[in-house]
């Protein structure tokens, strides 16, 4: 066995930064697969075997001929944050590379309950033909790699139980891996409790789209909406909420209306301004809103509406803005975020309801644009 040892590990040594580039390359095109489909894991990362680690596999098994016997030198992980997501980045793995049918496991189907961190899929596969005959994969061609698809949770129990030292049944009592089993049960109630929680907040996403417009539909004015606010089911105020309301709101997207009208009277609109890296209104975090609309007292979306709809009446609110834009923001119309963020800075100056602000770093541009306000309406 040591002339076969020997073999492999030279092969090892003159491919070894063959299997590093590759690690690299499908490290970026998984993160990228995942992106495309709208799959949000937590991490991909991938890892070369050491020459240490090679040897101790080799003697261990004492079965390889050769290299590419080995299916595992290079290894890519992919942790999702949901079981639910493994089976979606399943099929991408399918489709997307040749499996090797024969040595990819799925070991959620073993019988095996107090092994919570070891129930993933370890699929072995390779490039497929499309993608093995491209100029920059040449030499990429037939070499099988190991990906493993496991959830935060299970990584966290194995990354635990390798400190722990517990790698077979054998190497720990009978009462401590009972309580490796609750455990276990425990955590797959909690990722059970997780899926709940995420489907039940897309469904509230969604509510509250349906609510911001059946309450608008039915509650055309002010003193309507007052006397209809008992008849719908009204949600408190929180990011989600604020985030539709910014995004469906029709009351909201007039108020957009006739700001950009006057922008563009002002000349050629180039970009739209988004806080910090976001590109849409649907990245924008809504929190800060949130917050201070909760500092205006106001409890559901009823509250909002009736303030938008005064903020809309007030032809001063939006020249104001337009005329007098904070120094340290770059050339290009406000998104919608900004534009009812500084609408409500204006109106905080209105209500004189500046000392519920005194301690925010809001508070300045409160009576920036409160100065600048006043004096138009003059």
């Amino acid at each position: 066995m040591e002339g076969i040892e020997k073999y492999i590990i030279e092969e090892y040594k003159s491919k070894k930064d063959t299997y590093i580039r590759l690690g690299q390359s499908m490290n970026s095109l998984v993160d990228t697969l995942l992106h495309t489909s709208g799959i949000k894991a937590y991490t991909v990362q991938h890892r070369v075997k050491d020459e240490g680690s090679l040897k101790d596999k080799i003697q261990l098994k004492n079965k390889y001929k050769t290299i590419s016997d080995i299916t595992d030198i290079l290894g890519l992980r992919i942790i999702t944050y949901y079981s639910s997501d493994t089976d979606l980045v399943e099929d991408i793995i399918k489709n997307e590379f040749a499996v090797d049918s024969e040595n990819t496991i799925d070991k959620r189907k073993k019988d095996d309950p107090d092994r919570f961190g070891y129930m993933s899929l370890h699929y072995v596969v390779s490039l497929d033909e499309k993608r093995s005959n491209l100029k920059e994969n040449i030499k990429f061609k037939g070499i099988k790699f190991e990906i493993q698809i496991r959830t935060i949770l299970q990584h966290t129990w194995a990354e635990i139980e390798h400190d722990l030292g517990y790698k077979s049944k054998s190497s720990v009592p009978l009462h401590i891996r009972r309580k490796f089993s609750s455990l276990s049960g425990a955590l797959e109630l909690i990722d059970g409790a997780f899926i709940e929680i995420r489907k039940s907040l897309a469904a509230y996403d969604e509510e509250t789209k349906n609510q911001i417009t059946a309450i608008e539909s039915t509650s055309k004015d002010t003193q309507k909406r007052k006397n209809n606010k008992a008849n719908h089911e009204v949600s408190d105020i929180n990011a989600i909420l604020i985030k539709n309301f910014i995004i469906s709101s029709p009351m909201m997207q007039d108020l957009y209306d006739a700001y950009i009208n006057q922008e563009k009277s002002k000349g050629v609109i180039e970009r739209v301004i988004y806080p910090l890296d976001a590109k849409s209104d649907l990245d924008v975090n809504y929190e800060n809103l949130a917050l201070i609309l909760k500092k205006l007292n106001a409890k559901d979306i009823g509250d909002i509406l009736e303030i938008t709809s005064e903020i809309s009446e007030d032809p001063y609110i939006i020249t104001t803005i337009v005329n007098n834009r904070p120094d340290y923001m770059p050339a290009g119309v406000l998104s919608k975020y900004f534009l009812f963020l500084f609408c409500i800075y204006i109106y905080i100056h209105k209500k004189e309801l500046h000392d519920s602000f005194k301690e925010t770093g809001s508070i300045n541009l409160i009576s920036q644009l409160g100065a600048a306000y006043s004096q138009i309406k003059k």
